[in-house]
């Protein structure tokens, strides 16, 4: 097993030392899950409110609820984030994912729609993963968006 140095960078919202401790623990276990090689630096994570998640993914107008989202080298995260529910937990490793497909040169920015759309299945694939290690039923709308991704490229 690899080993990892963490000093993860944590912007606007100081979490304490226990969320500090258990958000490491999901970037090791995001790593374990990963398919590719640790990245060289640490992912820089914000916590944000509301409306600035909302203005990053849909101009503001968010009819869905949007937990977290990864941009330029930085997890967006809500800064009300329940890290003590499993499913949005599950929304932290979704975007570690991203950060860890973006260090492999995977996630480029200038992916084709099926492309993206093959990234993203990914991170869901992985998030769904994580739940059931914890004996957790997994969402429906997440498996909805395993199936359905691809069909978004016609």
């Amino acid at each position: 097993m690899k080993k990892f140095l963490f000093s993860v960078l944590f912007l606007l919202c100081a979490p304490s030392y226990a969320q500090t401790e258990y958000i490491e623990s999901l970037i090791k276990e995001t790593y374990s899950l990963y398919n590719g090689p640790a990245p060289y630096k640490e992912p820089i994570i914000k916590f944000v409110t509301d409306q600035e998640i909302d203005q990053f993914v849909c101009d503001g107008k968010c009819p869905f609820n949007v937990i977290g989202i990864y941009i330029n080298d930085v997890i967006y995260m809500r800064n009300n984030w329940d890290a003590d529910s499993d499913i949005q937990a599950s929304y932290f490793v979704h975007e570690m994912v991203h950060f860890l497909q973006h260090e492999n040169n995977k996630l480029t920015g200038s992916e084709t729609c099926v492309e993206r759309h093959t990234l993203e299945f990914e991170a869901y694939r992985i998030q769904n993963l994580w739940l059931l290690k914890r004996n957790k039923q997994i969402p429906y709308i997440l498996l909805l968006r395993l199936t359905d991704l691809s069909s978004h490229c016609n």
